[in-house]
């Protein structure tokens, strides 16, 4: 099958009754957690699921363990793709995806044994998302803490509050590896291939101005695993680093369009990870070309002085840093 001209090495073996749910894992150079994040999906009790494994270029072993995983259970779909990234390989996982549900989980990741009630609770609920309780693990399994919430149901718009005014709500992680999507909602909506940050904020936010209902549910049913060598936890690159300010401006258009009534709520959070970026950039610049893309994101986060500046809620130091440039 060829997603976009490109080889791909399918190895495809489904179960006869159509799957429900489609779990998308991006795979590269996870050898030493793949094998356990995939034999976490396969011992659920809920049988009517595809994994697709995704092999974005690995190049270690994990190209060949998703190769065994497959011939061993049918439930598991592997997709060969030159590195790409990310959102690359998520969005050839929705390519073939066969689901009425959609899932992410990342191939350093796992989830626990009760992970097979959220399709239970999904089933139930007229909601067009379902998002889950998740635990902090260290690279050992050990649990650093957990992130959940009272189980309710939201609109979209207060679901897009708790997002990012954190320090007064639930404090929802705009990740999408905590999350049931439906496929159908999804339609056309793809990860942004020019982002290597981000990319599942952008995703995430776009989906919620598609929808109406979001169900919460208090259960951990997620491990993230904190890495060192984890974009989380390094920064990444400068390049990568500048374009957050782009993402950050494009989601506050369309917020304002969606749900205007939270543009102050999203502008305090945008001046906060703005600021934050362009910190951790300027740690990680080594080159001048580094430098010159912290000029230019700094140039683009002060284009609208004046909005930032006559927005009260943000505190006054953030105000001028941000507007100034005083980073």
């Amino acid at each position: 099958m060829n997603l976009d001209n490109q080889k791909f090495s399918i190895i495809v073996e489904r179960e006869t009754a159509a799957p429900l749910l489609s779990i998308i894992v991006p795979v590269y150079n996870v050898e030493q957690y793949l094998q356990e994040c995939v034999e976490s999906l396969l011992a659920q009790t809920f049988s009517r699921t595809e994994i697709i494994l995704v092999d974005d270029g690995s190049t270690d072993s994990g190209s060949q363990i998703c190769d065994n995983l497959a011939k061993r259970d049918s439930r598991v779909i592997v997709v060969h793709q030159n590195n790409k990234g990310v959102s690359a390989a998520r969005n050839a996982g929705l390519e073939i995806a066969k689901g009425k549900y959609i899932s992410f989980v990342d191939g350093d990741d796992f989830v626990t044994a009760e992970f097979t009630k959220a399709m239970q609770r999904v089933a139930s609920e007229d909601a067009e998302l379902f998002i889950f309780g998740y635990s902090l693990v260290s690279e050992s399994n050990e649990e650093i803490r957990r992130a959940n919430w009272k189980s309710q149901m939201l609109t979209a718009e207060e679901a897009i509050h708790n997002v990012f005014d954190y320090e007064n709500s639930c404090g929802l992680k705009p990740a999408v590896w905590n999350k049931i999507f439906l496929r159908k909602t999804i339609g056309k909506l793809r990860f942004d291939e020019n982002l290597a940050i981000s990319e599942d904020l952008k995703f995430f936010i776009e989906y919620l101005t598609k929808i109406k209902r979001v169900m919460l549910a208090e259960e951990c049913y997620y491990c993230w695993r904190q890495r060192k060598s984890s974009v989380t936890h390094s920064g990444g690159r400068v390049s990568d680093i500048a374009k957050t300010v782009e993402t950050d401006l494009e989601l506050y258009d369309l917020l304002s369009n969606f749900c205007p009534a939270e543009n102050t709520t999203f502008l305090r959070w945008m001046v906060q990870d703005n600021i934050g970026w362009y910190r951790v950039g300027k740690q990680n610049a080594k080159s001048d070309a580094d430098r010159a893309c912290l000029k230019k994101m700094k140039k683009l986060a002060m284009a609208h002085p004046l909005r930032v500046l006559t927005c009260k809620s943000i505190n006054w130091k953030e105000r001028v840093i941000y507007a100034f440039g005083k980073y």
